[in-house]
């Protein structure tokens, strides 16, 4: 079986997505994967392909693709032109799992920064300010005032070159009228990496006045800037093996095309970095003691250790948590935990007895026994279920 693969960019996240697509292709001996990196040539150029998994960019590339009369994974337009099966990650569920890391955090004021006109990134942007709209609160969108032109969305976004967009005075207008401390969702880490850098350069504070969240965990754009970014993780290589499992199927026989609806990949969870470190709640010292535990977690913290941090007694520390946090200091402590150790579980390979260590408890026993309390499962299956 020779498969023509397509994807947008072979940088962090299209890197991982296609090493997804290796990953199932070691265990198909008889998979041989074509890459193009340009999208389609020549007609003759696609004879002697069995499949085709491509991010098919407009209709005219989809019937050129369909015309072959092979299987067409479509992994950017969500298979909706005719003869295509679509495969993308859950735009929904990211944008719901961000408002949810920003509504735990106790933020109050949101933004979305994304790019109007581009699928993905008004998906993602709908489900945030929905989720928060569901809490009672609003979320303030970045609106640039034009649609995004040709050459821009070719040259800067596809590409995602690193370069601040030419736009950055009114992002920066859009900034200060913020409300503060204010949460701001990106449409995806070059997004984030953009805000941050403009932040920057405009003297706004990250995460102080505006935490930022991207989606897609690029660790090239996440950890390359003043202020590592938090991000979404979308599971890219996940979802490389799952498009790669989708046109087995049907080059199988075990599925027809016409079987399939969209076929979405569920994020992974967020990946917390510094640009969303903190708790913007008052009394300040309750902030303080928040971001304590989130960043000791491994200490194996009590509460007597949290209320001398802050300097107050234990009564006092215990009532705020109570008041206006609606939990205690040893909830909170627990899930801090329970929150490392799972996305160590999702995100390395240490062991039990790591992982039980570095997320703060006392034995890896205990730690099986308070994570099936949670997830009704033990550690060891909620990787394989991953």
């Amino acid at each position: 079986m020779r498969i023509g693969i397509h994807t947008e960019h072979v940088r962090d996240t299209g890197r991982r997505f296609c090493e997804g697509i290796s990953e199932f292709a070691r265990e198909r001996p008889d998979w041989e994967l074509v890459f193009f990196e340009e999208g389609i040539g020549r007609a003759r150029d696609l004879e002697g392909l069995d499949g085709f998994i491509w991010a098919i960019p407009d209709a005219k590339t989809a019937r050129r693709l369909v015309a072959t009369g092979k299987p067409v994974v479509d992994t950017a337009s969500k298979g909706k032109y005719p003869g295509t099966v679509g495969v993308a990650g859950d735009h929904v569920n990211c944008g719901k799992a961000a408002a949810r890391h920003f509504l735990t955090r106790g933020f109050v004021n949101f933004g979305y920064f994304g790019w109007e006109g581009l699928g993905f990134s008004d998906d993602r942007g709908r489900a945030f300010a929905a989720a928060l709209k569901s809490e009672g609160f609003e979320c303030l969108g970045y609106r640039p005032g034009a649609r995004i032109s040709g050459s821009y969305l070719i040259r800067d976004v596809e590409q995602e070159r690193f370069v601040v967009p030419k736009e950055a005075d009114s992002v920066v207008a859009w900034v200060r009228q913020l409300p503060k401390p204010v949460a701001v969702f990106c449409a995806n880490d070059y997004r984030a990496w953009q805000l941050s850098e403009i932040c920057r350069l405009a003297e706004v504070s990250v995460p102080g006045e505006v935490a930022i969240l991207g989606a897609g965990n690029d660790e090239l754009a996440c950890l390359f800037t003043g202020t590592r970014i938090s991000s979404v993780d979308t599971g890219a290589k996940e979802l490389g093996v799952l498009t790669a499992k989708t046109l087995d199927d049907i080059l199988s026989g075990r599925r027809r095309a016409d079987d399939f609806a969209l076929v979405e990949m569920e994020p992974r969870g967020v990946v917390e970095r510094e640009s969303t470190a903190v708790y913007p709640i008052d009394p300040p010292w309750l902030a303080e003691a928040m971001t304590y535990i989130h960043e000791n977690v491994s200490a194996r913290l009590t509460a007597d250790d949290v209320c001398r941090k802050v300097c107050k007694s234990y009564g006092t520390v215990a009532e705020a948590f109570r008041t206006k946090l609606g939990t205690t200091i040893q909830k909170v402590i627990a899930a801090s935990r329970l929150h490392v150790a799972e996305q160590l579980l999702k995100t390395s390979h240490l062991s039990l007895t790591e992982i039980s260590r570095l997320s703060g408890f006392k034995t890896p026993q205990y730690f099986c026994a308070c994570f099936r309390d949670k997830h009704g499962c033990s550690p060891t299956d909620f990787v394989s279920s991953l």
